[in-house]
Parts: structure tokens; C-alpha cells; sequence
């Protein structure tokens, strides 16, 4: 009996060493809630767009019920982005349980961002938005047997004079 136990805790332990730990995201500049404050700034504009990314079977899959996060580009973020994507324009991360994608230590970070939800064919809109760069993240996935396929999407957008903007975020 103690023989079982013993190959059931190593068994544990060694799948438990299968996940990566999630990763830490270290900036060098403090967030700077002032560079943020954009996001609460009403303007004319509307970010609208759709994520989707396409299976190796040729299937798309949309980012349907997932949230879609829109927040200014500020030295923090960039450092951020730059971190998870490798630039600073967003990009596409494959799917990992443990990749941050948005939330941050820094509880201002996370309050300074606006959020939609992606409908059923990938499409989302953010609206009232004034002239400024900003990001949008959201996740694509799927389910094969067990295991979550996808990942997440990035994107940079820059608002200028109050024009409707559209964008499409893919891989």
C-alpha cells in the first residue's frame, strides 16, 4: 500500500512538471494611468471587427461568447505585448492555459481597458472611442478530445479624426 502511494504522488508529480508554469511578465516602466486615461475619453469613432482563425482541416473558428479587450497603447502595454507576441504590434500566441494575455499585478492596468463580447460569427465593436492607438485581444479555441487548440490574437490599431475603423484579427 505504501508502495502505491508513493508511485501516485510521483505520477502526480511528474504530469504536474508537463504544464509550464505561467509565464511572468516583467516591465521596466511603472503603468502610467495619466497615457491611459484615453480610454475614458468619449469620442467619435468605432473600432468594430472580427477574429477567426482557420484549422489545418480547413474549418474556421470563430471567437464566439469570448471577451474582446480594447486598452491604450502605453509604454506599459507595449512592454506587455512585446512580452507575449514578440512585438509590440500584437501577433498571434498559440494556445497555452498559462499565457497571460491581459490581466496584470498592476490593478490599474486592468481597470483601464474597455471590454465586448466576440457574437456568434466573430464579430465585436467597441464605439465612443476617441482619436489614440490601442490594442485588441481576444482568444480563438476549440476542442479536439481533450485538449484546447487556438490561441490568442493581438492587434494594434491606431483611431485617427473620428473615422469608424474595421479589423480583422487572424492568423
Amino acid at each position: 500500500m505504501f508502495l502505491k502511494k508513493i508511485l501516485v504522488v510521483t505520477s502526480v508529480s511528474v504530469l504536474a512538471g508537463c504544464y509550464p508554469s505561467p509565464k511572468e511578465i516583467k516591465t521596466t516602466v511603472d503603468f502610467n494611468k495619466e497615457a491611459a486615461s484615453i480610454i475614458n475619453q468619449k469620442g467619435k469613432a468605432t473600432v468594430s471587427g472580427q477574429a477567426f482563425l482557420k484549422q489545418s482541416g480547413g474549418g474556421v473558428v470563430t471567437c464566439a461568447g469570448s471577451e474582446v479587450t480594447l486598452f491604450p497603447v502605453t509604454e506599459y502595454a507595449k512592454q506587455r505585448i512585446t512580452a507575449i507576441y514578440g512585438t509590440e504590434n500584437g501577433g498571434y500566441k498559440k494556445y497555452n492555459p498559462y499565457t497571460v494575455t491581459k490581466n496584470s499585478d498592476n490593478e490599474d492596468y486592468n481597470n483601464y481597458s474597455r471590454s465586448a463580447t466576440c457574437d456568434a460569427e466573430g464579430d465585436f465593436s467597441f464605439t465612443s472611442l476617441a482619436d489614440g492607438e490601442y490594442y485588441i485581444t481576444t482568444i480563438v479555441y476549440w476542442r479536439v478530445g481533450d485538449y484546447n487548440q487556438g490561441g490568442f490574437l493581438s492587434r494594434r490599431v491606431n483611431v485617427n479624426n473620428g473615422k469608424d475603423l474595421r479589423v480583422l484579427l487572424s492568423y
